[in-house]
């Protein structure tokens, strides 16, 4: 199913779907803005793939501006991308290092079965799902061969792990 929100702000309806529907939800509630969202379900395509990746590292920096960026290392495999290698990027105000949510972004690479690499540079975001160390992230990834795809999944720290479902976004 596709997401679609409409934020109901002073009277007037401000839309959007997919990845614009996600944002909308997180900048609100990371703002404290007080909206009325709300939802509504669509068909979505199958997902065309999915991926299982595992945490290799964990990496804590600064940036110029003085945020706090957290970088979380995966690899694994995902359906017709053979190994995946890649980095999840929580940039964030240090003040908001306890936030349940917010953007994020992914860069990394993959190594196909014929030994050509691909490359794929990502946003979107992350939430935490209930007062658990798991975390729902939903992103939309462009691929050097000129093709999208959208991904969700999931981030288990207990498990160390980031499985989801990958569908075609062009």
């Amino acid at each position: 199913m596709a997401r679609t929100a409409s934020i109901l702000l002073d009277g007037r309806e401000v839309s959007g779907s997919g990845q614009d529907s996600i944002w909308f939800e997180g900048w609100f509630r990371n703002f404290g803005q007080r909206v009325s969202i709300y939802e509504r379900e669509k068909e979505m395509s199958d997902p065309v793939g999915e991926f299982n990746l595992k945490n290799t590292a964990i990496g804590f920096n600064t940036t110029a501006d003085g945020q706090l960026q957290q970088t979380v290392d995966f690899e694994g495999t995902a359906t017709g991308f053979g190994g995946v290698f890649g980095t999840l990027i929580i940039t964030q105000p240090l003040a908001e290092a306890g936030a349940t949510g917010g953007p994020c972004a992914w860069a990394g690479k993959a190594l196909l079965d014929d030994n050509s690499i691909l490359g794929g540079i990502g946003e979107g975001t992350w939430e935490q799902i209930g007062s658990e160390s798991r975390f729902k992230v939903s992103m939309i990834i462009n691929i050097s061969d000129g093709g999208k795809l959208r991904s969700e999944g999931v981030i288990d720290h207990g498990a160390r792990s980031y499985s989801g479902h990958l569908y075609d976004a062009s």
